[in-house]
């Protein structure tokens, strides 16, 4: 072998390894979780990927995701013994935490897993998986604040200076117990804090004030993220035989008793006003001759109370499926008022009021838009004894109002 023929083979065996490397994706060998934006999450060996799309093989066979639903693409180079997702739910996690959400809102609950873009947390509702771009602070309940509890003075920007012992922190505020009370102090309003300071009166147990104060704010989040605040209005095309075209207007308010794998138990309260013109076409009368004008009009006020059951379909469903059967009381004022152009002397109008009690039925399904908001449809059933029954279509609309 001549000079020429090895300096041929050291230039183009390099160059025939770079090709076969190169024309391999390393990303075929990879294993991979895609988290949605929907909050489930798909595992997989990666086999195709394109600006538009990504196409997983697992057990199920070839899977094709668009890009568009993934909030985040977990890679593994690790061999496919245990699943990404499932290994999450894995991890030693059941802190009690309150999730602080930059919306406002507050989720009580066991921490039950983490992942690089969102938190899973078991609360009264059920299993919420929460992106971490909405959430402004996890606060640890089970776990002591580090500094807390240690004597400090504080001085504000404004001069004034102030005397406790620190109780809980966070990027944007300080709380301070102090002898009127806990005081949270907006960090943009601090000016220093003096740890050397001596404070005159005696601390308080805090473990034992921490744990009262996060129970009682539990408590109270709890009940507001069980509540649901409900709008409704509907149409009802019969009232009787003497009134007809109804339109309902009421108020809602449901509370959840407890939540199920499959269902739910509330209490539920409403308020519903509605209208019923006259029907005209029953308004008669054969023994007096000539023509008779009527108007007149209904209108129904009911105040009831029932135990509304919600059946989920699957677990973490977007829709929901309802009962609610309802013990109710009614108001019912009548009017009408009778006309007859040719005889003046025979013109009549009654006014009545009457109070009743009943029974509704309603059945329907929602659906939820965010964490906030929800909308539906139902069918509604009033039966009132000793006097005429009305049922109605309604839409609604609810959310959490305080």
């Amino acid at each position: 072998m001549n000079r020429t023929t090895l300096n041929i083979q050291k230039f183009i065996l390099p160059l025939i390894v770079l090709i076969s490397v190169g024309s391999s994706s390393p990303l075929y060998s990879q294993n991979a979780a895609l988290f949605l934006k929907s909050g489930k999450s798909i595992e997989g060996r990666i086999i195709q990927e394109t600006n538009d799309s990504i196409t997983l093989a697992n057990d199920l066979g070839e899977i094709k995701i668009r890009r568009i639903e993934v909030e985040k693409i977990y890679y593994s180079q690790l061999p496919n013994t245990t699943g990404i997702a499932d290994s999450l739910l894995r991890q030693p996690l059941n802190d009690h935490v309150v999730v602080h959400l930059k919306n406002g809102e507050v989720i009580d609950g066991l921490l039950i897993a983490k992942s690089p873009t969102m938190i899973m947390v078991q609360a009264d509702l059920g299993r919420l998986t929460v992106p971490k771009q909405d959430v402004r602070l996890v606060e640890y309940v089970s776990e002591a604040f580090a500094e807390r509890g240690e004597a400090v003075r504080l001085e504000l920007t404004t001069g004034k200076k102030i005397d406790g012992y620190l109780y809980s922190e966070d990027r944007n505020s300080l709380t301070l117990i102090t002898n009127l009370g806990r005081l949270s102090i907006d960090k943009k309003d601090l000016r220093s804090i003096d740890y050397g300071a001596s404070v005159k009166f005696r601390r308080p147990e805090l473990k034992q004030e921490f744990a009262t104060a996060t129970t009682l704010s539990s408590f109270k989040e709890t009940l507001l993220h069980r509540r649901q605040d409900t709008f409704e209005a509907g149409f009802s095309s019969q009232f009787g035989e003497n009134y007809s075209t109804g339109g309902i207007f009421g108020y809602r308010n449901r509370y959840n008793l407890k939540t199920f794998q499959t269902f739910s138990l509330n209490l539920a309260g409403n308020l519903t006003f509605a209208a019923f013109t006259l029907n005209k076409n029953i308004i008669s009368d054969a023994t007096i001759p000539g023509q008779i004008e009527a108007t007149g009009a209904a209108i129904v006020t009911t105040l009831g109370v029932g135990t509304p059951i919600h059946l989920y379909p699957t677990e973490g469903a977007a829709y929901e499926f309802f009962l609610a059967p309802i013990l109710e009381t009614y108001v019912i004022y009548k009017t009408l008022k009778k006309t007859y152009p040719s005889f003046p002397s025979l013109d009549s109008e009654i006014r009545s009021t009457d109070f009743r009690f009943g029974l509704a039925n309603r059945v329907g399904m929602e659906w939820s838009f965010g964490q906030k908001w929800k909308a539906g449809l139902s069918f509604n059933i009033h039966f009132i004894f000793g006097e005429s029954d009305y049922n109605s279509f309604n839409l609604h609309l609810g959310t959490r109002l305080y």
